[in-house]
């Protein structure tokens, strides 16, 4: 491999690296948006229930 065979290689890996870290912090938050939802509608049933 020359150089520029081997930085390209490089970049390409750099680039699935950040890809998947990408991903995994998308799923984190979309798991953490998911917790927070269930939490406002557990209070939310909360509150309609002291108010009926």
């Amino acid at each position: 491999m020359n150089d520029e065979q081997i930085r390209d290689a490089a970049m390409l890996w750099l680039v699935g690296r950040n890809t998947a870290d990408i991903a995994e912090a998308l799923f984190m938050f979309e798991s953490d948006v998911e917790r927070h939802l269930k939490q406002i509608k557990a209070e939310a049933r909360l509150i309609a229930a002291r108010a009926a």
